[in-house]
């Protein structure tokens, strides 16, 4: 479960629950190894409530979900020795986090260069190494992938879905579908009408 508040969050020690997220597997050396047994089962109940709350959906469970998970946060932090160093790439997970917030807005670099802390070649050298893309490229991912999701929902014009995703217009949104996806907005509804039909 990923809480983009919590990600964008000074406290160090949460770098250990969030590392930077990589595509090659790396051995977690984090906070757990410093948890004693009988609060690592407290965390384990907890999340296995999660999990339940997931699955069942019933009333109030997004409430409960964040509380439950809140207080994993909390036992974890009382186990986070400040003697370890920060990871680095922390910062990435701020940016990524403030992008998944903040996707239908106009984004500049300037604006992810102060949250990450870096320079603007910094930023976008880590990034990239980290993630595969730009940031410029992981919005744009973001914004389609959301295009897609309300291009379902035919009551909302082609111009509200393009507002609502952070696209200039109609026309913007087509052309960014059509370079990302080789589909445009129309083609995106009839195929969804074809599936639910």
């Amino acid at each position: 479960m990923l809480i983009p508040m919590l990600m964008m969050c000074p406290l160090s020690f949460l770098q250990q629950i969030y590392p930077a997220q990589k595509s090659d597997f790396t051995p977690y050396t984090g906070i757990i190894s410093h948890v004693p047994d009988n609060v690592l089962s407290l965390i384990v109940a907890s999340l296995e409530r999660i999990r339940y709350e997931v699955e069942t959906r019933e009333a109030g469970h997004h409430a409960l979900i964040t509380s439950l998970f809140m207080e994993i946060v909390l036992l974890l932090a009382r186990y986070y020795s400040h003697d370890e160093p920060d990871d680095p790439e922390w910062a990435l997970n701020k940016v990524i986090a403030f992008l998944k917030c903040h996707y239908k807005e106009k984004i500049t670099t300037k604006v992810l260069m102060k949250i990450a802390g870096m320079s603007e070649s910094t930023l976008l050298r880590k990034f990239k190494s980290t993630f595969g893309i730009g940031p410029a490229e992981y919005l744009a991912d973001l914004r389609i992938r959301q295009a897609v999701t309300l291009l379902k929902n035919r009551s909302l014009t082609i111009d509200a879905v393009a507002a609502q995703c952070g696209f200039c217009d109609s026309s913007h949104l087509w052309k960014v579908m059509k370079n990302k996806l080789d589909k445009t907005p129309q083609d995106i509804r009839k195929s969804h009408n074809a599936a639910s039909g």
